[in-house]
């Protein structure tokens, strides 16, 4: 089953009016228009990851391409999927010489402290603050409505997962993945404002073995 069949039929059982609400307003905004696009070179960041290791793009780029997926938070059930679906798929990356960077907004210690997390082998950083997800254009924030539905429909204190406090808003970055070559030219773009859909592996392998060529 692909990746995105797995997020539609998860979709149909969780999904909610102020997510749907919110996803028509990240396309009204046309702020997605602003995102890199493919042949645009990629920004540089340092962002610490779950192993106790600041990771800087840059350096990560001298060992080959890098899969770089912006993702809403390990709490997030649609970004589940995602993360193992890249985790089934990265011997496939790293056999076509690639690296794979998950990012997003949730603080190094929460990302530390999941059990899920330890399950991945590879880089999970901490966007907190989002300024990285603010470069590439993917930084959008979380309505009260939806906020409030996430912590009575499933318990979840968003402020509290990304150390917000009252004056600071939850952050809901577009989901996006980007493949960087080792000039930091991006060769794949994906980006939705529906964040129930996500890059297949399958293509970022297809244009990883167009690069190994």
């Amino acid at each position: 089953m692909t990746l995105n069949k797995e997020l539609a039929e998860l979709k149909q059982q969780i999904y909610t009016d102020p997510e749907q609400r919110f996803m028509e307003s990240v396309v009204e905004s046309g702020k997605l228009n602003n995102v890199p696009k493919v042949g645009d070179i990629a920004p540089d960041f340092t962002l610490p990851d779950q192993f106790g290791n600041d990771v800087n793009l840059s350096d990560i780029l001298k060992n080959g391409p890098v899969v770089v997926s912006f993702y809403s938070g390990n709490w997030c059930p649609y970004c589940g999927l995602e993360l193992k679906a890249l985790q089934r798929s990265l011997a496939d990356f790293r056999k076509l010489g690639a690296s794979l960077l998950g990012i997003s907004p949730d603080t190094i210690t929460y990302i530390q402290n999941s059990d899920e997390i330890k399950k991945y082998s590879y880089s999970i950083l901490s966007d907190q603050g989002s300024k990285i997800m603010s470069t590439y254009g993917l930084k959008f924030e979380m309505p009260d409505e939806m906020i409030t539905a996430m912590r009575e429909g499933f318990g979840l204190d968003l402020k509290k997962i990304q150390e917000a406090d009252n004056e600071e808003s939850v952050i809901f970055p577009a989901p996006a993945t980007f493949v960087v070559n080792s000039t930091r030219e991006f060769i794949y773009v994906f980006v939705d404002a529906d964040f129930t859909k996500r890059a297949e592996p399958s293509e970022i392998i297809a244009c990883l073995m167009s690069v190994a060529q």
